[in-house]
């Protein structure tokens, strides 16, 4: 579900555990959970934006939670009430009264990407009314490799040159602009391998065990 997408500031993602979890309740299925998530099939349940300024479950979990146990924009949501799926979690997310979420905190970093003419050099991935672009493939002749801009295979852009909008949205910003600004949120402990000519191919690197919340 997605809430009123514009320009706004982005928050800085605290820095904490790799994996923690939090459970939230709310009162009725109208009441909103306080965040905006697109579920992608095999390749995440992404939290697009944070609503922390008014009442909501969300917002009281990180009232009381210390800052590391936060939720915030660009984590990845691993399993909702032990469902791993991405399209069963976004199920829950709309019709559940309460989640036991499991999630991994996301890098969230800016990079520009200096076109010079060229192409942009990538395969973007997005859902018909999503609001984040997948990154495929990143080609080596296009501007994005030839500039060095910091972007890997598995990335998921959530922002262009600030603006957090629907997919569609995006890909027209990136194509108007000669110097896109990228905000990324990427998944933790990933490992770059050779993939070939055109790619980069990542592996994710599972921690032994998932730490314990504080009490």
């Amino acid at each position: 579900s997605l809430e009123r997408p514009g320009f706004v500031p982005m928050p800085a993602a605290p820095s904490g555990p790799l994996r923690f979890g939090a459970k939230l309740r709310r009162a009725s299925r109208s009441e909103r959970w306080g965040v905006s998530i697109e579920a992608v099939p095999k390749i995440a349940v992404l939290i697009l934006s944070v609503q922390d300024d008014a009442p909501c479950p969300v917002h009281e979990h990180n009232r009381s939670a210390a800052e590391a146990w936060r939720i915030c924009e660009g984590d990845f949501v691993l399993s909702a009430n032990g469902v791993k799926d991405e399209i069963a979690m976004s199920t829950l997310f709309s019709d559940a009264l309460s989640l036991e979420l499991i999630l991994e905190r996301a890098q969230l970093l800016e990079t520009t990407v200096l076109r010079n003419g060229r192409r942009l050099g990538m395969t973007l991935h997005h859902k018909e009314h999503g609001a984040a672009l997948y990154v495929q493939a990143i080609t080596d002749k296009g501007a994005a490799r030839a500039c060095g801009a910091d972007l890997s295979v598995g990335d998921r852009i959530t922002r262009v040159n600030g603006r957090s909008a629907r997919a569609w949205e995006l890909i027209k910003e990136l194509k108007a602009s000669d110097a896109p600004v990228l905000t990324i949120a990427r998944r933790a402990e990933v490992k770059a391998d050779q993939g070939g000519p055109s790619h980069r191919v990542f592996q994710l690197k599972r921690p032994a065990r998932l730490p314990e919340p504080p009490p």
